[in-house]
């Protein structure tokens, strides 16, 4: 604790002497935030650090909101966790006890993140925090001078995240019975099974039903964790040219992606060939021809490379959306969060047996490779 209060006293020194955050000019916190998802809470810092990926980050949280509770000192008070880069402390009402080594913590110029497991915040609702960052060698420490306030996504005391929506969940039986096909970064993509085994044998926690029963996927590349994709893949193959509807339709959810990533795909009208690109993909795309957070249908006449047309559906809503790839009387419907684009199906279809698929892959770009993405789909029906 005394090596705490030192650490502090630096930093008060650096705020009252100099007058403010950003007193050094080349580390300054311009903002804090949180963001968490099914099992993992991340905090997260913008601004700008000379040391990069060799600085030093702690966050301090208050997690039952009462400043009365926890390590109080002249700049913080009531804080009952403390993140470092080696692990997430508890304060025991004398000293700090290390009490999880699993904080997993990313680092660049002007950003800096730390995961932690959701459930070490003793299933908090809502937290208060703040953050300290210091050079390589723990000088110039920089402390965000607020305790900044988060409302944690709903959660059950599993760490899985409990929508607000009340309306129940619809699964087809083509759906219940479609293969689970799961791929590790650099690996083959592998089929596992069936939805009937949905969740059971998941010790990286992939693929699993949610508290409330939605079908929820995850795609993380953080160090060790490395998933690049997890999809239903329907058994049923079929032409274009037949008479009947074929469809695959639901309401899907999913935050804005994690990280260094640019694209993922949640829905697919593939077909049946050694290294074919899909013709359809639904897409979400960070940044596209002024379309920021967008949705977007992404239309291949033939498998030609780099001839992919995109369709803007839209930006990303926070609640779930419809989402539906539909053929029907030789043209093609795709609908996202309410908006469609119809047309003729190429020619180049007619000859290819195509099915379905649903789930989540990385489908862009990453430079750092370090990204994640999760998706919940409420209802999820084909028709075929």
């Amino acid at each position: 604790m005394k090596n705490l209060i030192n650490d502090l006293m630096i930093v008060l020194f650096s705020l009252v002497v100099l007058g403010s955050t950003s007193a050094y000019a080349d580390n300054t916190i311009e903002s804090i935030s949180a963001n968490n998802n099914q099992k993992t809470v991340t905090f997260e810092i913008n601004g700008r650090f000379s040391d990069g990926n060799e600085s030093h980050v702690q966050f301090f949280i208050d997690a039952d909101n009462d400043p009365s509770t926890g390590y109080s000192d002249w700049l913080i008070e009531g804080v009952d966790y403390r993140v470092k880069d080696d692990g997430v402390y508890e304060f025991n009402g004398e000293d700090w006890v290390r009490i999880n080594n699993s904080s997993t913590t990313y680092k660049q110029d002007v950003y800096i993140s730390s995961e932690i497991p959701l459930y070490l915040l003793n299933n908090s609702s809502t937290i208060n925090f703040t953050a300290v960052v210091m050079d390589s060698d723990w000088d110039n420490w920089q402390i965000y001078d607020e305790m900044v306030g988060y409302d944690f996504k709903g959660s059950n005391n599993d760490g899985e995240l409990v929508s607000e929506e009340t309306d129940s969940v619809s699964y087809s039986d083509s759906v219940l019975n479609a293969k689970l096909q799961y791929q590790e970064v650099n690996k083959s993509p592998k089929f596992i099974g069936f939805i009937g085994k949905f969740g059971e044998d998941n010790n990286n926690g992939n693929y699993y039903l949610s508290a409330n029963g939605y079908l929820t996927f995850e795609v993380s590349e953080w160090q060790d964790a490395k998933s690049k994709r997890v999809e239903l893949r329907d058994v049923n193959e079929w032409g274009v040219d037949s008479k009947t509807r074929k469809r695959m339709e639901g309401k899907v959810k999913f935050a804005k992606p994690e990280g260094d990533i640019d694209e993922i795909t949640w829905m697919q009208m593939h077909y049946k060939h050694t290294g074919a690109k899909p013709f359809v993909r639904l897409v979400w795309k960070e940044n596209k021809d002024g379309h920021y957070d967008g949705l977007w249908a992404v239309i291949r006449d033939n498998d030609r490379l780099n001839n992919a047309k995109w369709f803007y559906l839209g930006e990303r809503p926070n609640s779930f959306f419809t989402t539906m790839i539909s053929i029907e009387n030789e043209k093609l419907t795709v609908e996202v969060a309410s908006n469609q684009h119809t047309q003729d199906v190429p020619l180049y279809w007619k000859d290819q047996r195509n099915y379905f698929k649903a789930g989540l892959y990385f489908s862009g770009q990453s430079k750092s490779k370090t990204r994640e993405a999760g998706v919940q789909f409420k209802t999820l029906n084909i028709t075929n």
